[in-house]
């Protein structure tokens, strides 16, 4: 064998193994049945715990909304839950058609975001005020939670925004 040979042969082996452990923390996760993104899969693979991790907009609604399904009939009226589920589909399409992308960092959220989704409601969805408002206000409450999660701080320019009532 020439020399170096054997130290090769394991360099080139790398990219392979790497490529299978990541394969299987793909699977595992797919195994919980649950939505995730490429993100989670290289934190479990490189053992990421203390890291925080980053929640997404429409993700964590529907994180939101499945916690919330569970509580219809004890804590919650199936009407109210549809009124959520309708809130945060509103946002996933406004999401969509402003970002052009499927979801958003929550971390990314601005003032901004609430007053252009305001704006998408009123120009693209043709809906009343009131309709807008309500929409508004029950896609506040998942993102409040996230800042009791530690995913948004306090300080973060749009959680200024969510301790108002709505009204202009």
């Amino acid at each position: 064998m020439a020399p170096g040979g054997l130290k090769n042969e394991h360099i080139n082996l790398q990219p392979d193994i790497i490529s299978s452990n990541l394969k299987k923390e793909f699977l595992k996760l797919q195994l919980q049945n649950k939505d995730f993104t490429i993100q989670e899969i290289f934190d479990t693979y490189f053992k990421v715990a203390g890291k925080q991790k980053e929640a997404y907009v429409i993700a964590y609604c529907q994180e939101y909304l499945n916690k919330q399904k569970k509580l219809i009939g004890i804590d919650l009226q199936l009407g109210t839950w549809k009124k959520f589920n309708y809130a945060c589909r509103q946002a996933k399409d406004f999401i969509k058609w402003k970002f052009g992308k499927h979801d958003l960092p929550v971390k990314e959220l601005k003032l901004q975001f609430l007053h252009d989704f305001e704006y998408y409601l009123k120009t693209e969805r043709n809906q009343r005020q009131i309709i807008n408002n309500k929409c508004i206000q029950r896609f506040r409450k998942p993102i409040k939670e996230t800042i009791g999660e530690g995913y948004l701080e306090k300080t973060h320019s749009y959680c200024t925004s969510l301790s108002g009532s709505g009204k202009k």
